[in-house]
């Protein structure tokens, strides 16, 4: 078992950067799948974790936070007994121009149908 801890900073300004999600998985036809464990970075921008290496050098760990690019490493890169500094670099997401408009929904044909069939379900009942 190897542990592992760091801190995550920001590259622009190099402050502690909180609430970075790190997960250790596998590289698997080119994608990144994540174990079920992981862990976020506190209000320092300090983690640490644990894991098994599995050997055959899929192993990665993914920084991710939004606002910010992702970031994968393989695990051997990462020291243990030392503070390993992670460096998040800041992105931008272009997204098109969003309108919301309000619309006022006529009740008053819904309730008189829903009336109806329940006076006609109603008099089916009583024959």
């Amino acid at each position: 078992m190897r542990t592992i801890t760091g801190q995550v900073t920001t590259l622009d300004n190099s402050e502690p950067l909180e609430g970075v999600h790190i997960a250790l998985g596998f590289m698997h036809d080119g994608a990144f799948s994540p174990y079920p464990n992981g862990t976020i970075s506190d209000e320092s921008g300090l983690f640490e974790f644990t894991y098994a290496q599995s050997g055959d050098g899929s192993d990665r760990v993914q920084f991710s936070h939004i606002g910010y690019e992702s970031k994968l490493i393989q695990p051997g890169q990462l020291q243990t007994g030392q503070v390993n500094d992670i460096v998040m670099r800041p992105t931008t997401y272009d997204v098109s121009e969003v309108t919301v408009t309000a619309a006022r929904f006529n009740m008053v044909p819904l309730v008189l149908i829903l009336f109806g069939l329940g006076l006609m379900a109603a008099i089916k009942a009583s024959d």
